[in-house]
Formats: C-alpha cells, sequence, structure tokens
C-alpha cells in the first residue's frame, strides 16, 4: 500500500482472484475484494458475516443508495427518500416495474360528476393544440431530446383512451337509435307504398 501526503491517494496493489484489499475491523466486518470475472476485473464490497444491508448515507444521514435483502428477496433503493437518479444509457428491467407516489389511473372519467367534454369540443382543442388534451404537450431538453415524464404520460394516455370508449359508447348508442327510426320509417314506406298501390287498383 502506498499512501502520497502530497496528492491524499493512497494505492493498494494486490492482484489475484478474491484477494481482500481492504477490510473493515468491525463486528460485523466488510472487506474490499478484487474479482476477476471472464477478464473482467471489478470491486466486489463482500459481508464476511453475511450482512444483509448496505448503504451510503450523506452528512445528515440522508441515504442516498442502499442495497437490501429480505426473505430471498434482493432491492436496491436509490436515494430512498427523494431525489432524481439520471442514467445516462439504457433501463433494461427483467421483471415487473412498479410505480407509486402520483396518480396513475383515470377511471375519474366514469364518475357521475365528471364533465365529459362533447366530442366537437374534444377535437376542436385537439387539433387546435396539436395534441390530446390529457397527454401533456411534447417537450424538449436543451439537446432537442425529448422529455417524458411517464406518470402523466401513462395517465393522460388512459383518460384518453377510457374518454374515447365513452365516445365509441354513445357513438354506438346513437346508430341503434338511428337504425330503429330507419326501420320505423321504412315499415312507413312500405305501409304508404302498399295502400297507394291498392287505391291505385280501385
Amino acid at each position: 500500500m502506498v499512501y502520497d501526503k502530497d496528492s491524499y491517494n493512497t494505492e493498494i496493489n494486490i492482484s489475484g482472484y478474491k484477494k481482500e484489499l481492504f477490510r473493515f475491523g468491525t463486528y460485523r466486518p466488510w472487506v474490499f475484494r478484487q474479482v476477476n470475472i471472464g477478464g473482467d476485473v471489478r470491486l466486489d464490497l463482500h459481508s464476511t458475516v453475511g450482512s444483509k444491508s448496505f448503504q451510503i448515507t450523506g452528512a445528515g444521514e440522508e441515504i442516498y443508495f442502499m442495497v437490501r435483502a429480505q426473505e430471498n428477496m434482493k432491492t436496491v433503493y436509490l436515494v430512498p427518500d427523494g431525489g432524481t437518479v439520471d442514467i445516462g444509457g439504457t433501463l433494461k428491467v427483467n421483471g415487473s416495474v412498479v410505480q407509486k407516489g402520483t396518480k396513475l389511473h383515470a377511471d375519474y372519467v366514469f364518475d357521475s360528476d365528471y364533465k365529459l367534454e362533447s366530442i366537437e369540443d374534444h377535437a376542436n382543442e385537439m387539433f387546435s393544440n396539436g395534441h390530446l388534451k390529457a397527454v401533456p404537450k411534447a417537450k424538449q431538453d436543451e439537446n432537442g431530446q425529448d422529455v417524458v415524464e411517464y406518470g402523466s404520460h401513462l395517465k393522460g394516455i388512459l383518460e384518453e383512451l377510457e374518454k374515447a370508449h365513452i365516445y365509441i359508447h354513445k357513438l354506438n348508442e346513437t346508430i341503434k337509435q338511428l337504425n330503429e327510426t330507419s326501420k320505423q320509417q321504412q315499415q312507413v314506406i312500405a305501409n304508404m307504398s302498399q295502400r297507394l298501390s291498392e287505391l291505385e287498383q280501385q
């Protein structure tokens, strides 16, 4: 181990699979190890006594990062007390995605006191603004890349989808009424045609 008092850097030169680089002398000891996997050299923080929780905290004891294993379930918390996580690449999820903290459902459109605009008003606003009313307008960052807040977008899409089904239902009811009216009118025309034919034969 080499310590440079001018730069305050400490350099540890140890090679070998799972060699201990540094050990914390606590009653629940943790060890930094060098791990080589398929030519990839990694830094491994290893618990020698099976501790199931590791976290990084700030000066005020606020938690920035936490890893916890409970009942065969491993959980990683990123700024669990609130904040922003920037991912400069592709986020791949092998499992379910669960979001909390924002209103994601739009079932309020079925409430009796919900004021549903007419199809004409909805269409006018949609074409005037260039986007569906409940879906947030497109935004870009300083580099011209799209910025999407998925919670509000998902809720907006659901609201528009559910309103569209209400419109479809109303249009279907109107079509059924028009079909019934058309049948009645056709029957009247048929009766009048038959009566006219009878009068012509007299």
